[in-house]
């Protein structure tokens, strides 16, 4: 099973893009690539037949798991030689000495010694690395006595496993690597046991009668070999699995497994039969299972003879996700150039939106363009002639991601020499127009009044009728001319354009926008819309616009008036995390930091000032942002100050004659910067100045100390600002004012009993499925590891004990020593995980919903509970299609049970992460289905 590295990682669906003219290569191929893949179990070939049947033996009773006691008792000595001995007589026939005799094995004409190596590791393994299937070893204490023994199960480049059964285990099929063989906690260590190791080899051959059937002789041998054939008639959702049969002896029943998992595959279908050759079909819409695109299956085919069941090998297809349409380009005279001018440059063409099927993405050439016209790789045609010629053709390529071309020609026209025309240069998003020294322009058509001349180069702003400069306002008609030579060049301004309609203010937010819109506050600063809707927004009046683009102004702009947003965040979770942390961390008990809670802008969420317990130490003051996360400022060597008329934060500090004055506004849970000030000896105003002079900054401009004074009073009010750190309070009287004394059932801080998580918090707690991050704290609102949910699924399993488990380790990035390590290996030997990628699983990712709905799942499907999903549909929710194609199932399933909801009536954020307290919530939930 771990041979098989998966193609299909939880965060990545199979998915395949197949052209229709190649589909049926393409599906074949795909089958092939993974089937060479996958280990094939029960080979009939003789290379390969003392495996083959050792594998055989090893899964069937009473070999499988069996106690070392299952075989005492039959004058052979120690459990290892019994059982050595049993499973010699049904892989080749011919049994093994007792034990007491067991130094005479390498005399018997059944068996023949290979190498012996002595009391020396590297020999000992040099000696293994020759070792093939159903060879023996012997351990020894010296050359004549016999220590353990055990079979060799299958030995290759990677390392040797071994088949044994001690007094301490039951029988055991463990692998080695080679260069874990030797020494303390290898195979075994030789140098110190002060014997050696011996390798013997069977002369006979392999039995070919039903394991555990027979005796040593006497039985007719019974051939069977079971093969599991092609894929037949594959499509998105079909498939027909073809297996035959080849006995020596009458076949009862013939039949076919399928599953998504190699190791939870159940009966498709199966039939009665009678004869020796029997062929089987089976048609997966026949036997009601529908195949999903792009899903990994596995199949295996099976016959019953005299009672025992043959196995043929496991393979795997998968339904290809979908065919694309064979690539087209569009023919269109909307591609053709009109007639042009040397050195103007042409409309740009875009040719991308004529193209259709094909493996995205394109590419575009062209060949035969005039020259200085060219076209892009993303399809847009553009440029400026540089020659003057006739009308012509040209050819246009697209070419798509695996290599199919489509061609189609374009006309372009005449290109004449032009007269030499007036540009005017206007900058719709600066609302300027360039002027060149010496230009005239005049709102006159015939040049008699008003004209003006510019005096140098420069950029006049365009502004309203009656208060732009020089007549520059929008939807005026001017007349320029580069001078009086030169006739008069009619251009005309844009007006601008009228404000957008529909949108309006709300609670925090800003409704009826799109993403060509803009907003402000202030009338300077603007910010672009994303959506349909501009979020989390402080009380006060906005303005609305349309931005403006390469050729149009920006439009007038709406006013509308937003009001304060419900507060809905747990703060008081929030800060009193902090202030837990800040007490573990103060290292002087005597003089411990103190604590304010002030609302300084009133939107219904305090602030929390932290005070160092001394002024070196600094202070730090908490906001909480609307999505519930801690922002903060801190400083050192000063202190935060309050001017509540303009409800500003002022932030006096500094050391080392350098000090700095910044002043803040908190808006929305951000604290935005207003002003910043510095002074101090840190900069010389010349040369022979040296650093002796007290320089004095404003928002990056050096002024003096009068004017420095005078900005700082005019930005805050530093006489009736009041120090916040004044109010402090102690730990204690903090927490009780953030309601940390309130009954909490489950022992931790941060959850108290009233919180929608504290019964699953307890329940995870008292089930040890979870702990706390401290002593004293759960940190509900903390993401969960990927690492943190197969290790909490694996104690909820009991902690399986793994050493008797052939596990290998397939990631790289998993420690076996490490605490999720058995986890791991046992949600992936188990089906539940399958990782990142092929080498990854990724412990310390934040698990995302759709992750952990998937995990789940497969853990509902290992538990055989009912992973049904109601025909639940995700379409309800808007950000459906943001759900993985391999989690869709899986995200039905957990809505349908009950285990994951929306997190709001209409979005299901698959790929937002989970919180402790949502994970615990959803194992307790779990342990009702």
């Amino acid at each position: 099973l771990l041979s098989f590295i998966s193609i299909c990682a939880e965060s990545n669906a199979v998915g395949m893009v197949i052209p229709m003219k190649k589909r049926v290569l393409a599906a074949l191929l795909a089958i092939c690539m993974l089937a060479v893949m996958v280990p094939t179990s029960f080979a009939a070939s003789s290379a390969g037949e003392i495996e083959a049947r050792l594998h055989q033996i090893s899964s069937t009773s009473p070999y499988q798991n069996a106690s070392y006691t299952a075989f005492n008792g039959q004058g052979l000595g120690s459990g290892c030689y019994a059982f050595i001995n049993a499973v010699s007589r049904q892989l080749f026939g011919v049994g093994i000495p007792t034990q007491a005799s067991a130094t005479s094995l390498n005399a018997n004409s059944n068996w023949q010694c290979m190498a012996v190596a002595g009391a020396d590791n590297t020999a000992a393994a040099n000696l293994l690395r020759t070792a093939q299937a159903g060879d023996i070893i012997q351990y020894k204490s010296s050359y004549t006595n016999p220590h353990h023994m055990a079979m060799i199960y299958s030995a290759d480049q990677a390392g040797i496993t071994i088949y044994d059964n001690t007094s301490s285990t039951s029988a055991r099929i463990k692998t080695y690597a080679w260069d874990r063989v030797a020494g303390t906690g290898g195979l075994g260590d030789f140098a110190v046991s002060g014997g050696g190791i011996s390798l013997y080899r069977c002369t006979q051959n392999v039995l070919t009668t039903p394991v555990g059937g027979g005796s040593d002789s006497g039985n007719t041998p019974v051939n069977v070999v079971v093969t599991t054939g092609a894929v037949e008639d594959l499509t998105q959702t079909s498939a027909t699995l073809h297996g035959s049969v080849q006995s020596s002896v009458k076949v009862s029943e013939v039949g076919m497994y399928l599953g998504e998992f190699q190791s939870n595959m159940t009966k498709l279908g199966s039939d009665p039969v009678s004869g020796t050759a029997p062929n089987m079909w089976y048609n997966t819409v026949k036997y009601g299972r529908t195949l999903v695109p792009g899903q990994i299956y596995y199949y295996r085919a099976y016959a019953v003879v005299n009672g025992q069941t043959y196995w043929g090998e496991v393979k795997m297809f998968v339904p290809p996700v979908g065919l694309t349409q064979t690539l087209s380009f569009v023919d269109s005279s909307d591609y053709d150039i009109p007639d042009m001018l040397v050195g103007q440059p042409i409309e740009p063409i875009d040719v991308s939106g004529g193209v259709s099927g094909g493996t995205a993405p394109y590419t575009f050439t062209a060949s035969d363009l005039p020259p200085g016209i060219e076209i892009g790789t993303d399809g847009v045609i553009s440029g400026a002639p540089i020659l003057a010629l006739i009308p012509d053709k040209a050819t246009v390529t697209v070419t798509d991601a695996a290599g199919n071309t489509k061609s189609i020609t374009i006309t372009y026209g005449s290109i004449d020499v032009a007269k030499p025309t007036l540009e005017l240069d206007i900058d719709f998003q600066n609302e300027t127009l360039s002027v060149k020294t010496g230009m005239q322009w005049t709102e006159d058509p015939d040049g008699g009044s008003g004209v003006i001349t510019a005096m140098w180069d420069e950029d006049l702003p365009i502004g309203e009728a009656g208060s732009a400069s020089y007549f520059l306002s929008f939807g005026n008609t001017l007349y320029f001319r580069e001078s009086e030579q030169d006739a008069w060049t009619k251009a005309d301004i844009p007006g601008r354009p009228a404000a957008p309609r529909g949108v309006s203010g709300d609670a925090g937010k800003i409704t009826g926008v799109s993403r060509s819109m803009e907003y402000s506050s202030d009338g300077e600063q603007w910010t672009s819309c994303t959506g349909s809707t501009a979020d989390n927004l402080a009380a006060g009046t906005y303005q609305v616009r349309t931005k403006a683009t390469d050729s149009t102004f920006a439009s007038k702009a709406v006013s509308v008036r937003v009001t304060a947003a419900a507060v809905d965040v747990d703060w008081q979770s929030v800060y009193r995390e902090l202030v837990l942390e800040q007490v573990s961390n103060d290292v002087n008990p005597d003089s411990p930091s103190t604590y304010c809670l002030r609302d300084l802008n009133g939107d219904g969420i305090p602030e929390l000032l932290i005070v160092g317990p001394s002024e070196a130490q600094g202070d730090v003051l908490y906001t909480v942002r609307p999505d519930g996360s801690a922002n903060h400022l801190a400083i050192s060597q000063g202190d935060f100050m309050y001017d509540a008329a303009s409800e500003l934060i002022w932030a006096p500090y500094g050391h080392m004659d350098i000090y700095r004055d910044e002043i803040y506004r908190l808006t929305n849970g951000s604290f935005v910067q207003l002003h910043e000030g510095r002074s101090g000896l840190w900069n010389a105003t010349s040369p022979s100045a040296g650093y002796e002079d007290y320089t004095y900054e404003w928002d990056g401009e050096m002024v003096s100390e009068q004017q420095y004074q005078a900005l700082l009073d005019a930005a805050v009010d530093t006489e009736n600002a009041v120090n916040l750190s004044y109010s402090a309070v102690s730990a204690q009287t903090i927490l009780a004012q953030l309601g940390a004394g309130e009954d909490t059932a489950s022992g931790f801080a941060d959850v108290p009993s009233s919180a929608w998580f504290a019964e699953a918090v307890a329940y995870v707690q008292i089930n040890g499925l979870m702990q706390g991050t401290s002593d004293r704290l759960f940190s509900p609102n903390n993401t969960t590891t990927r690492a943190m949910i197969v290790t909490i699924l694996y104690r909820l399993e009991g902690s399986p004990d793994l050493s008797n488990e052939n596990l290998g380790y397939p990631f790289a990035d998993v420690d076996a020593s490490s605490w999720y390590g058995d986890a791991v290996y046992w949600a992936r030997l188990n089906g539940i995980t399958n990782g990142i990628s092929n080498t990854n699983f990724g412990p310390d990712g934040s698990i995302t919903r759709e992750q952990l709905a998937t995990i789940l799942y497969r853990y509902a499907s290992y538990k055989d509970y009912d992973v049904s999903t109601g025909g639940t549909s995700l379409n309800r929710y808007s950000d459906a299609a943001q759900v993985s194609a391999y989690a869709a199932t899986a995200m039905r399933w957990a809505i349908n049970k009950g285990l994951i909801t929306g997190v709001s009536n209409t979005e299901l954020d698959p790929q937002g992460t989970a919180t402790r307290a949502q994970v615990a919530t959803i194992l307790m939930r779990l342990a009702d289905l």
